[in-house]
């Protein structure tokens, strides 16, 4: 299912280096490139004076920000991250009861973590 936002909205997730990949308005379709959405549709082009969609939204008179556009495509976690707290590591009947080893699991685990948010975000990006 696809989400709808405003461009306020949208403006944040650029902001925090999240934009969605693909947006459509109206009927025009667009593609994030250059921190902004490029249609490539030629209607668009020859209707408009820039075929970028917040660079044409923002040349409108009155405010931009509450015009809506609908996500189309979403960023996907190729690689989930490792969810391992202390405590399921550590068991009561002594199993683990190495406070050295567990932290040094827990901070292997977080380095591995960092890697695959990395490679998460430069596969969507």
């Amino acid at each position: 299912m696809n989400k709808t936002i405003t461009i306020y909205e949208l403006l944040g997730l650029i902001k925090d280096g999240k934009a969605p990949k693909i947006v459509k308005w109206e009927d025009y379709i667009f593609s994030f490139y250059d921190g902004d959405y490029l249609c490539k549709n030629k209607n668009f082009i020859k209707n408009h004076e820039t075929n970028y969609l917040l660079c044409y939204l923002f040349s409108l008179p009155g405010s931009a920000l509450n015009i809506k556009v609908e996500i189309l495509e979403e960023d996907k976690h190729i690689i989930e991250e490792i969810e391992i707290a202390r405590n399921d590591i550590t068991y009561d009947d002594g199993a683990i009861d190495d406070d050295e080893l567990v932290n040094n699991f827990i901070d292997v685990k977080d380095k591995l973590n960092e890697v695959i948010e990395f490679l998460n975000n430069k596969f969507n990006h």
